[in-house]
């Protein structure tokens, strides 16, 4: 009989306490000398700020899963990083989840590291390099050089300026204010922005792509099967060029473009001209087709081509 009330404790501590309690962590370490901050968070979800204080500082719970929690300086680098066993197939489960928010100096290089880690960034201004496998990105007042890359997460950002690069596979991508050069990638995922940037590039597979641009110098747009919706304000001496295997545009200019028109359609496609009364020309023999037509001055130049997609373009 006191054996089972032994087990029977036991089974109710551990199920009022459980196994795997997380390491509360506090700690602070000075900025002087130090440009950049690592962080690297398998599991979980990490908040970066920036502060006016001179020290970085790390507050949170760690996982009781991990071996081990790095919070060192190494010459001009700082290091933040949960150590969790190599569990080799079996993966990673919840209970390994860490959970906490670095503060850095605005002005420090920052970089992450992570695979089911979620991260949210603000207020950084110099380079910050964030890559994840499933985890989502939230990206808010970054500035310099950006490069930020999940898998299968989701990116959403506002207000990035300077050099841009978001990409991922499966996730979707949402970009608001951003300004500068920017570079948007997925396969699978949608991608939205409304941006001020002058020079853009937005690649994609199959997923659909949403933009809303003004006074671009350059934009070249790519997609194989997805559909494109777009607006823009072409400036003279711009380039917007587009290209798809069968997926469709429907591209607005808000602008009284200035642009020497040039789109060709390879095997059935459609080439659709609401700006002017030119219509496209249709080959002879074979389906293909081309459209050629200009606009004021041409100084600008829009280049277009699919094989059996559909190309719209208008003034708005």
């Amino acid at each position: 009989m006191k054996k089972f009330v032994k087990l029977g404790v036991v089974v109710l501590t551990t199920m009022m306490f459980g196994t795997c309690a997380a390491q509360q962590v506090h700690k602070s370490l000075p900025s002087e000398g130090v440009t950049s901050v690592s962080v690297e968070n398998q599991q979980g979800k990490v908040t970066v700020t920036a502060w006016e204080k001179d020290s970085v500082e790390v507050d949170g719970e760690i996982t009781d899963k991990a071996e081990k929690f790095v919070f060192e300086r190494s010459g001009d680098r700082i290091i933040i990083k949960v150590v969790l066993p190599d569990y080799g197939h079996k993966g990673h489960r919840r209970e390994h989840d860490s959970i906490f928010t670095v503060k850095l100096p605005s002005s420090m290089r920052f970089d992450f590291a992570g695979i089911a880690s979620d991260i949210s960034l603000t207020g950084l201004a110099k380079n910050s390099e964030v890559e994840t496998v499933s985890g989502n990105i939230d990206a808010k007042n970054l500035s310099d050089y950006i490069d930020i890359s999940t898998v299968s997460g989701n990116i959403v950002s506002q207000g990035l300026a300077g050099k841009i690069r978001l990409a991922t596979v499966s996730g979707d991508i949402k970009d608001q204010q951003s300004d500068g050069q920017l570079d948007l990638k997925a396969v699978s995922g949608n991608i939205n922005t409304r941006s001020t940037a002058k020079e853009l590039r937005i690649n994609n597979v199959s997923g659909d792509i949403d933009f809303s641009l003004a006074d671009v110098d350059e934009l070249k747009v790519s997609t194989v099967s997805g559909e494109v919706e777009g607006q823009l304000a072409l400036n003279e001496n711009g380039l917007l060029k587009m290209s798809s295997v069968s997926g469709d545009f429907n591209i607005a200019f808000t602008n009284e473009v200035q642009a020497n028109f040039k789109m060709s359609a390879n095997a059935g496609g459609q080439l659709i001209n609401r700006i002017t009364n030119d219509k496209a020309q249709h080959a002879k023999y074979g389906p293909s087709a081309k459209l050629r037509f200009t606009t004021g001055n041409g100084s600008a130049s829009v280049k277009a081509t699919t094989v059996s997609g559909r190309i719209v373009v208008r003034e708005d």
